[in-house]
């Protein structure tokens, strides 16, 4: 969810994040940049519009069906010629050593098998003295507030635990280590609202929660709209508080 669909409609609150990811990358003029994750190719659109000064951005995901619709969405702006979208795995990355000046790799290293693997291909891939930023949610870091507390943590470690691996973000720092950068520097971005409605993420993340459970059949669907009910109701009385972290490694090769 990261990477889907924030720009249009635009949501601030992930926006701002993506603005500080970006910024860790030192962006120079003439750099080429590679996107292992691209989803729908909202990150590459943005990134350009932040620094138009860039040779190339490449963005990779390993779902046909993603890269279809970045694509498209690619045609629809203009068909920008900095702009590339390839279908490829990310533990295997197609591309030869020494090739891109900056990386980023979001929310997407749970859904890769192997993802030390993955990060290898980052280290190869990047230029000598190029920046990599690997970036990934820990879910159990998922604050709502709420009246039952006992529910809100059953939900959230329901959500974290039914995926492939919901507190991969609390093992980046080592893995980034392991592969053999030269530094790596470790960052927590939190994000926080205090609403609950349109367009902000905490409301899209609970619809998100909502139908991952309903899909895994793992809480019922009263339940789940008992939970989302609360929320809204603490948001009408200036009750609301969310806050999420977004683990980060800045690595340097």
């Amino acid at each position: 969810m990261a990477q889907e669909h924030f720009l249009n409609p635009p949501m601030p609150d992930v926006i701002a994040s993506w603005k500080f990811y970006l910024e860790q990358l030192d962006i120079k003029p003439g750099d080429s940049v590679l996107d292992v994750g691209c989803n729908t190719g909202d990150t590459e659109h943005f990134l350009i519009s932040l620094f138009p000064f860039v040779n190339k951005v490449v963005g990779l995901d390993y779902d046909e069906n993603r890269i279809a619709v970045a694509k498209e969405t690619w045609e629809s702006k203009g068909k920008n010629e900095k702009i590339e979208f390839i279908q490829g795995d990310g533990s295997a990355l197609p591309f030869n050593d020494n090739t891109f000046d900056k990386i980023i790799c979001a929310e997407t290293l749970e859904w890769i098998k192997d993802p030390k693997t993955a990060i290898k291909e980052i280290k190869r891939v990047l230029k000598p003295n190029g920046i990599a930023l690997i970036q990934h949610t820990d879910w159990d870091q998922t604050v709502y507030t709420t009246t039952n507390i006992e529910k809100t943590r059953l939900i959230i470690q329901s959500f974290g635990d039914s995926g492939p691996d919901g507190i991969i973000g609390r093992r980046l720092l080592v893995m980034c280590k392991q592969v053999g950068f030269n530094k790596v520097s470790p960052l927590v971005y939190t994000m926080i609202n205090d609403k609950f409605e349109e367009p902000y993420y905490s409301f899209k993340l609970a619809k998100m929660i909502k139908d991952w459970l309903l899909t895994k059949k793992i809480i019922n669907n009263e339940e789940l709209e008992s939970w989302i009910s609360e929320l809204k109701e603490m948001s009408l009385n200036d009750e609301f508080y969310f806050s999420i972290n977004r683990n980060i490694c800045v690595c340097y090769k």
